[in-house]
């Protein structure tokens, strides 16, 4: 988790992204799955839920709210995401991603831009964290790879 965690925040950074720390959160959340399967669908969650999670972050994002209905809706996201977490990852990231959005919100003015800075860092994160399971998957864990045979092709 460490190297994917790194990795992915140094490629986010050398690709100019803002948050590396979104992208190095991403490898991490990826790689939270007990097996490389359920490491691939957790990637893929985050991924889909950050993506509608901005969507919303944009539209709330958008109203430039002032400091009290910011932290109605950063409460009511947050109890969204509590009721959520245990049955759907996707709609926990949904809420999660605007909820964060606007948190970041409170001390600078974002615009509705950061929501696309957040899911190109998740991308970032995600891809990492994939790729840096399939590199060190163990061997009880490999029976989803094809198998390799040295038999040859019957014609």
């Amino acid at each position: 988790m460490a190297v994917a965690s790194a990795l992915a925040g140094w490629v986010a950074v050398a690709l100019g992204l803002g948050h590396p720390l979104w992208a190095s959160m991403g490898a991490v959340a990826t790689l939270q799955g007990l097996n490389y399967s359920i490491s691939v669908q957790r990637g893929i969650q985050r991924l889909v839920g950050n993506v509608l999670g901005a969507l919303v972050a944009v539209a709330l994002l958008s109203l430039s709210l002032g400091f009290w209905p910011s932290a109605a809706i950063v409460v009511l996201l947050q109890f969204a995401a509590e009721l959520l977490v245990l049955r759907n990852y996707t709609l926990t990231t949904i809420a999660v991603t605007p909820m964060a959005l606007i948190m970041t919100g409170l001390g600078t003015h974002l615009g509705p831009d950061a929501a696309m800075n957040r899911v190109a860092d998740t991308l970032v994160g995600v891809v990492l964290g994939l790729l840096v399971a399939a590199v060190s998957i163990s061997r009880s864990d490999s029976h989803h790879l094809p198998a390799a045979t040295g038999a040859t092709r019957r014609s």
